[in-house]
């Protein structure tokens, strides 16, 4: 039987200390075998706990640089080591580095790594060689982590605001709409292009928000949309 990956906190140092020797003489008293080396029994503010740095001064969570340098040094061995082609074992190891950062960078890792796992899921074994070109969208998403993976490395727990309007979409092949809520007058509406109308459905909503952000933005001024 293990027990892992626990932790407790306290308001205070005085107060979090006796609870840090009641969990430990506990444990020993159940006749548990301690793994010293892993656990940290005297209160701390800033602590690394299953890879993210835990920070309660500032209340904030952040990625350890070395597992950062260590996901752009992957990332750089894949778009530098590997000019024309690059392993489904590689790429499988690049996308796993991005997705442990997700719980500091949020849902811009699912975002910006599908279709690094679609070209994952079309191989034939692991070692097969996909074939990198300069617009290759894989290899943009790469070289999109490569410039971003050491920024924003940083999210607060504290301070959330709620929400106080909403934009809503929706698109057709033809054209788009869109409107602000709680925003008099901030309907907004959109025939496309030739090149807009052949793109996907979700490029017309994406589209259709962001060009009503740009019509009605200054309505939104200080506001969470």
């Amino acid at each position: 039987m293990f027990l892992d990956n626990g932790w407790g906190t306290n308001k205070t140092f005085e107060n979090a200390t006796p609870d840090s020797h009641f969990v430990h003489d506990s444990l020993l008293k159940a006749d548990f075998v301690i793994n010293q080396e892993k656990s940290q029994w005297l209160p701390v503010q800033l602590i690394e706990w299953i890879g993210i740095l835990w920070d309660s001064i500032y209340f904030c969570i952040r990625i350890p640089s070395r597992r950062i340098n260590d996901c752009i040094s992957l990332l750089i061995e894949s778009v530098l080591g590997n000019t024309v082609k690059v392993s489904a074992r590689l790429l499988a190891r690049c996308a796993g580095k991005i997705v442990s950062i997700k719980p500091v960078l949020g849902n811009v890792v699912r975002l910006m790594t599908r279709l690094m796992y679609i070209f994952i899921e079309t191989r034939t074994s692991w070692e097969r060689f996909f074939m990198v070109e300069p617009d290759n969208p894989c290899l943009q998403e790469i070289k999109f982590w490569l410039n971003q993976s050491g920024k924003y490395n940083v999210r607060y727990m504290s301070g959330y605001t709620p929400t106080e309007t909403l934009i809503y979409s929706d698109a057709s092949n033809i054209a788009a709409g869109a409107y602000v809520v709680n925003c008099k007058d901030s309907v907004f509406r959109s025939a496309w292009s030739t090149d807009e109308k052949v793109k996907c459905s979700t490029f017309g909503e994406l589209r259709a928000t962001n060009l009503a952000l740009h019509c009605y933005g200054y309505l939104l001024k200080g506001k969470t949309v």
